[in-house]
């Protein structure tokens, strides 16, 4: 979802046209996904092997998300006119564990390994009745490195 709409994406209101335009796209056909994955990757940290701690970065995230609302809010299911128009709505029940995990490739892992694991995690639906995003730290990326 994009982040601009009428209230510059930090409140609740409306959806963009374009992102009602995505969640229609969605609505008409299964094998359509409209939402946009990255994998960033990272080199070991000096004093760890490996990537962070799961709750290292659960930790960093939590002290941010008052930065970052829309990662709190969901689609509400309104319906205005032909076109499903929904709003974003507090998740009253936000949990951040269901949006930040962990996940380990298999020893050896290289880019290909990076690749097969991210095609298969980009190309599941976002379950619109929680906030539309995921992050995963991935472990065990080649010469100590880490994902996300």
């Amino acid at each position: 979802m994009s982040a601009h709409d009428d209230n510059h994406g930090f409140s609740g209101g409306q959806v963009s046209p374009l992102d009602g335009t995505f969640l229609e796209l969605e609505d008409a056909d299964p094998a359509v996904h409209m939402h946009i994955g990255a994998i960033l990757l990272f080199d070991a940290f000096p004093d760890q092997d490996g990537g962070p701690a799961l709750e290292r970065v659960r930790s960093l995230l939590s002290r941010r998300l008052d930065q970052l609302p829309r990662l709190r809010q969901r689609l509400s299911s309104a319906r205005i006119g032909p076109l499903r128009w929904p709003e974003w709505v507090d998740d009253d029940h936000f949990d951040l564990s269901r949006h930040l995990r962990r996940a380990a490739l298999p020893d050896p892992a290289g880019a290909v390994e990076l690749d097969e694991w991210s095609g298969e995690f980009f190309s599941r639906r976002l379950d619109r009745a929680h906030p539309l995003w995921e992050a995963v730290v991935i472990e065990r990326v080649d010469g100590g490195r880490w994902a996300l």
